[in-house]
């Protein structure tokens, strides 16, 4: 009997390029035949086929425990970095151990030796990464020029995956392969392997046999290889000096006949106008308020936009939702700047209101701040009655969030917003967000630590007083190739999350001393959600009426054309195990859309999110289960409404069921993500050690290291699993119970009397 490693866990991961049988059984058959086998031999099915059935009956005894055999889909990227990182997770998810897990990297066009996994065991207690069929010695621990671009232009690319047996851990924490990458990820991953200090060891004896003579002849693969140059050298080239470029780009002319591109793509910020064939109109602006310094720039923003020819008037009605009590006399000046019947709704007004059932089954409102959730509610239920008794029936009301700044874009759109009702009928209209992400800071951590670590990087062959070059370029070629480029949960794609995001100059003279430290002054802002490295830009579509999709993702920026959507759909309130989950706003929509049949739109017009400036720099664990049972029950409430749009939040047992285990299932995948993130953050945080010569690296490492300690994330994989499914079903059949009362509450109107 084949024997198995005693101590380590070990996998063969193969990722198929082509629907090339053949070629994997060949593969396969040279990893069958090893001296030792792995434990594990993965091999990952593109979308839609499926590869076991060509490959299994290759194992001669399906009995044994020393060889398991899994075919896996790839359901990232599609391509041999979306492949590989789906094997990688599926290991993750089989083992016990990460540390002491190596992966075995093959293409299906390789054939391993019979030595192969035996000769590369043997380095594993003092290695993180085997390197085979190179020269002998240590790679160098950390970024040097000559490492990332020297080899790379030689005539043959000398570091392959498929060279490499890889710590699960280390690779993990390196952030696996890059999926916007198409070749050289091997040398990528190496990189960023070294860069977290990992030990790396090279040995010439060859353990792999490769098939060249196929790659010569093969055209769509020289294509590839060129590709992949262009796209390697977008990524690593703003780390060089612009002194050594030249050599780099001669090189790759000279040995791969290909013209780099390095000319910077023209930005053109071009002011949209957009001009209302319709009246003026009045518009009636709804905020929740918790802090008084936030609100008041906005209430000045508000006071600018009044301004405008194209409004004809502007009211304003603010709900208290304070945790400390406020000076509401302040706030009450600024109303009175905007109109005579604008007005904020103290705490005392919605306990009265609340205890006569204004707002459905009658309870206590106390004087803490609400939940979002129920301090929505109460909101748009104001909202509605105040309409009503001011008998502005045609006006539009504008919810938004106290932390959103109406910049000069609102004043560019804001013309054509009756239009959509006008000439689409639309009910509602949801905007898009600039500047801070709306979510919890937390989730978008992880590329904003690699942008800090690359733009740092950028740093260290410049001379204090030089001027940087810009690459903008670049981070508009991001933003447009992944709409998600600022969000580390993304399920829409994932090539952003190993591409940095270059920080521009303040100004043409801004030079590296001054670049530095606009860095460490904002340090913070990564644990915020403050908009620094990644900010949102939303671009205004040219003919927005034809831009228009349905959608319910709604967030804090919501013109409703129909008042009937505030006064029949409530906020739903949704408490499990103590937590309560974020997203009301989304289901809001999401009733409305189904449940009512009302037509809710989204379009790209954003206002700017400045992110809350009292929020500690910290990893707030209740609020980020909160967004993740909220997103995903959104998720699964979406996808089973989208096939079931006549149940209209009726739901039988089945249904139920059904939903349970859709959500569950976003859950899941979800909390996978959290847990890969969190690696990757701990291996940037291992990175960034390297400027902890500076007292801000310092301090805001410590910061880190206490959100992301140990005892934090064991706090956040308790919490965030939905232990009682039965309490879930009552949830969602709450919803409907919710919505009833809230529609058959009474409309008091006292509110405007105080």
């Amino acid at each position: 009997m084949l024997k198995k490693p005693k101590k380590y866990t070990t996998a063969a991961l193969i990722a198929p390029r082509k629907y090339d049988n053949s070629k994997l059984k060949s593969s396969v058959k040279s990893v069958l035949s090893q001296k030792r086998l792995p434990h594990f031999l993965i091999i990952v099915n593109p979308k839609g086929y499926d590869f076991s059935k060509e490959v299994f009956d290759l194992i001669p005894d399906k009995s044994d425990d020393n060889l398991r055999m899994i075919t896996v889909e790839n359901n990232r990227t599609k391509g041999i970095s979306g492949a590989l990182n789906s094997g990688i997770i599926q290991i993750k998810d089989l083992v016990s151990d990460i540390d002491q897990t190596y992966i075995d990297f093959l293409d299906c066009d390789v054939k391993v030796k019979n030595e192969h996994l035996e000769i590369c065991s043997k380095y594993f207690s003092e290695n993180d990464v085997v390197i085979t069929g190179t020269k002998d010695g240590i790679y160098p621990q950390g970024f040097t020029n000559d490492f990332i671009f020297e080899d790379l232009f030689n005539e043959k690319e000398n570091i392959r995956f498929s060279d490499m047996c890889i710590n699960l851990k280390s690779i993990l924490l390196a952030g696996m392969f890059d999926e916007n990458l198409v070749s050289f990820i091997g040398r990528d991953l190496l990189i960023r392997l070294s860069e977290i200090k990992q030990k790396i060891i090279s040995i010439s004896t060859e353990t792999i046999d490769y098939d060249v003579k196929e790659y010569e002849e093969d055209s769509n693969s020289k294509e590839i290889t060129k590709r992949g140059i262009q796209l390697f050298w977008d990524k690593y080239s703003p780390r060089l000096p612009k002194s050594e470029r030249k050599k780099y780009i001669n090189k790759a002319k000279k040995l791969y006949d290909i013209n780099l591109n390095t000319k910077k793509k023209q930005v053109k910020n071009e002011e949209k106008k957009f001009e209302t064939l319709f009246e003026p109109f009045h518009l009636i602006i709804g905020v929740i308020h918790g802090s008084n310094q936030e609100i008041k720039t906005l209430l000045k923003d508000i006071i600018a936009l009044k301004k405008e020819h194209f409004v004809k008037g502007i009211d304003t009605v603010i709900l208290e939702n304070c945790s400390e009590e406020q000076d509401l006399a302040e706030i009450d000046r600024y109303l009175n700047q905007i109109s005579k019947d604008s007005i904020i709704i103290p705490k005392k007004q919605q306990i009265k209101d609340a205890k006569k059932g204004m707002f459905g089954i009658p309870f206590s409102r106390g004087r803490s701040q609400l939940p979002i959730s129920k301090a929505r509610t109460l909101l748009q239920k104001y909202l509605y009655v105040f309409v009503k008794i001011k008998g502005e029936q045609n006006s539009i009301i504008w919810i938004i969030d106290e932390d959103m700044r109406i910049h000069k874009k609102v004043h560019q759109y804001i013309p054509l917003v009756p239009a959509f009702r006008e000439e689409l009928g639309i009910d509602v209209l949801l905007g898009n967000f600039e500047g801070g992400s709306p979510n919890p800071p937390i989730n978008a951590v992880r590329v904003q630590l690699l942008d800090l670590f690359n733009n740092l990087e950028r740093l260290n062959d410049h001379d204090d007083e030089e001027v940087l070059d810009d690459h903008g370029d670049k981070n508009i070629i991001l933003r447009k190739k992944y709409p998600d480029y600022y969000y580390d949960l993304s399920r829409r794609h994932y090539g952003h999350l190993e591409s940095p995001y270059w920080l521009n100059k303040n100004d043409e003279n801004e030079t590296v001393i001054k670049f530095r430290k606009r860095i460490f002054k904002n340090l913070n802002k990564i644990l915020t959600g403050e908009p620094f490295f990644r900010p949102l830009i939303s671009d205004i579509p040219n003919n927005p009426l034809k831009k228009v999709k349905t959608s319910a993702n709604r967030g804090g920026n919501a013109f409703i054309f129909n008042h009937d959507t505030l006064r029949k759909t409530p906020n739903p309130t949704i408490t499990i195990d103590g937590e309560k989950f974020r997203r009301s706003d989304m289901l809001w929509a999401l009733i409305n859309l189904y449940h009512y049949n009302y037509d809710i739109r989204f379009v790209d017009f954003p206002v700017y999110h400045e992110g809350s400036v009292d929020v500690e720099p910290e990893f707030d664990i209740s609020k980020t289960v909160g967004e993740l049972f909220g997103a995903s029950l959104y998720a699964g409430l979406s996808e089973f409404m989208s096939e079931n749009p006549n149940c209209c939040f009726k739901f039988d047992n089945s249904q139920l069921e059904n939903i349970c285990n859709i959500t569950i299932d976003y859950l899941e995948n979800r909390r996978k993500r959290y847990e890969l993130n969190f690696k990757r953050i701990q291996g940037l945080m291992i990175a960034l050690e390297k400027y902890e010569n500076f007292e801000e690296v310092e301090d805001f490492l410590l910061k880190l290291k206490q959100s992301f300690s140990k005892e934090n994330i064991e706090k956040f994989r308790k919490k965030s699993h939905i232990k009682d499914i039965q309490e879930l079903k009552s949830c969602l059949k709450s919803i409907e119970k919710q919505v009833v009362e809230y529609s058959n509450a009474e409309d008091f109107k006292e509110f405007l009397r105080g």
